[in-house]
């Protein structure tokens, strides 16, 4: 932001100067202590705020859901695991309720 409105002060001072050769007027500096614009461009600069901000949460979603079914793919390929070791301990265990390796045999 301060690199902008450095180099509008530059422009700004740039085109003064070249207008004020024409009256034969030498300017050594220009400071300038108040801008203000036309409402129409600050409406238009307060609207393009808004959609970059919507473009980052748009992103942020996008972003969410994507993390969301990683998660889903992670905790199914567990659940897939899971099933699995399950049962192997019903080959090892398949009567007892507590196994001796430790294991919970879970009746159907």
């Amino acid at each position: 932001m301060l690199a902008n409105s450095l180099l509008r002060e530059r422009e700004i001072r740039r085109i003064l100067t070249e207008q004020a050769r024409y009256f034969n007027i030498l300017v050594g500096d220009v400071s300038i202590t108040s801008l203000t614009f036309e409402k129409e461009f600050a409406a238009a600069i307060e609207a393009k705020q808004v959609a970059a901000q919507e473009a980052e949460r748009a992103k942020f979603i996008v972003e969410k859901a994507e993390q969301d079914k990683l998660s889903a793919v992670i905790q199914a390929q567990y659940m897939r695991l899971s099933v699995g070791a399950l049962g192997i301990s019903r080959q090892y265990c398949p009567t007892d309720t507590f196994c001796s390796n430790g294991m919970v045999y879970i009746a159907q």
